[in-house]
This record gives structure tokens, C-alpha cells and sequence, in this order.
């Protein structure tokens, strides 16, 4: 099922993020300050969509199994082109040091668990793609509750850890949304749920 106005949106966050990576290289070679940092939006976007596209998705496959060979065969052989051809570029026209342990480490996409750094920065978006996806398929998996339940209480979990997290523990705001396997952009992840629920509630006309 395709939805050109899901596609259309991606399209924009494309032009973001490459506008923010372009100006924030150029910015760094002839000394300019500017640069598009709209492009963090484009990011958000980007959750936000796999998100909404994500749990549409869900509704049509017969099985957690069946997603996750969908997501892994998606997403999995792009990965492993890109960190491949980064790491030979890096390895034989540059000057960093990339360890072998740490591109094979990289691998497995779940290199920020075991305090690895990422080959190409870029990827630091992929953990939090893999964080959502293990969240969604445990709330699939022992469905309990209705999605929309799920929802409510991660804001109420996150309102609740950074009023704790401010007041008390600032350095360790970040520690603790790891450690539950939570961050700051699972609220776009969630968003782009709840706005695929409206899209498919029929009380509201959105085709």
C-alpha cells in the first residue's frame, strides 16, 4: 500500500537532511557560519513516518515473523553496502583510523549497545529505528493492552523521568532513556502511530 503523500513527505525530509549535511560540510571548508539547520526537522520527519508506515505495516502482515523479514530484507542490505563502501573509502583515501574490530562490530547495526562508535555518524539513526522496532514487536507479541494505551503511558513515563532526570540526575537524562530501551525521538516514532490510527479511523475522510 503506497500513500503518495507519505512519499511526498519523505521526499521533503530527503531535501532537509542532505541540505543540513551539504551546508554543514561547505560551512566546515571555507569558514561559514551558516548552516541548514532545519535539517534536524527533517530527521523528525523521517521517525515520524516510520512511525505511521511502520504499524500500517503491522495491520497487514500475518505474523511478527513475516515483519521482521520484511523490515530486515529492507533495511539490512542497503546498511551493509554503505558501511562496506565507507569503510574501504576510509580504510585506503583517509586518514582516520577506523579498528577492524569496530567496523565488524558494526555490522550488526547494534553498535551503540556495546559503546561502540558508528563508522559513518549517519547511522546513529538506525539504533533508534532498532529500538523501535523491538519495542513495537514485544507490544505485538504479548498484546495486553491496546496501542493506544502504550501511547499514553510512554508520555506519562517521559514527562515523569525528565522532571526526575532535570531535577536531580541532569547527566543522567540520557543514561536512563538507554537503559529502558527509550529515547527523546520515540515520541515522533509514537506520533506517526497515532496519526496512522486516525488516518485509518473511518469516522474521519482523510483519502
Amino acid at each position: 500500500m503506497r500513500i503518495s503523500e507519505i512519499d511526498s513527505l519523505r521526499g521533503i525530509a530527503v531535501i532537509f537532511v542532505m541540505l543540513y549535511h551539504y551546508t554543514s560540510f561547505v560551512s566546515t571548508l571555507n569558514d561559514s557560519e551558516f548552516v541548514f539547520h532545519l535539517g534536524f526537522y527533517g530527521v523528525n520527519l523521517f521517525f515520524t513516518i516510520s512511525g505511521f508506515v511502520i504499524y500500517m505495516t503491522l495491520s497487514n502482515v500475518k505474523s511478527i515473523k513475516q515483519f521482521l523479514i520484511n523490515r530486515v530484507s529492507r533495511i539490512f542490505p542497503a546498511y551493509l553496502g554503505a558501511l562496506f563502501v565507507t569503510y574501504g573509502v576510509l580504510l585506503f583515501f583517509s586518514d582516520r583510523n577506523i579498528p577492524f574490530s569496530m567496523f565488524m562490530i558494526n555490522l550488526s547495526m547494534m553498535q551503540e549497545f556495546f559503546n561502540v562508535g558508528h563508522v559513518d555518524g549517519v547511522y546513529w539513526t538506525l539504533t533508534r529505528e532498532l529500538i523501535f522496532y523491538f519495542f513495537i514487536t514485544m507490544t505485538i507479541l504479548f498484546r495486553v493492552v491496546k496501542i493506544e494505551v502504550v501511547i499514553i503511558a510512554f508520555m506519562i513515563y517521559t514527562i515523569v523521568i525528565k522532571i526526575i532526570t532535570s531535577k536531580f540526575l541532569v547527566e543522567s537524562s540520557a543514561y536512563a532513556d538507554y537503559l529502558l530501551f527509550l529515547n527523546n525521538y520515540t515520541w515522533y516514532f509514537f506520533q506517526g502511530i497515532a496519526l496512522f490510527l486516525l488516518y485509518r479511523d473511518e469516522r474521519f475522510d482523510y483519502k
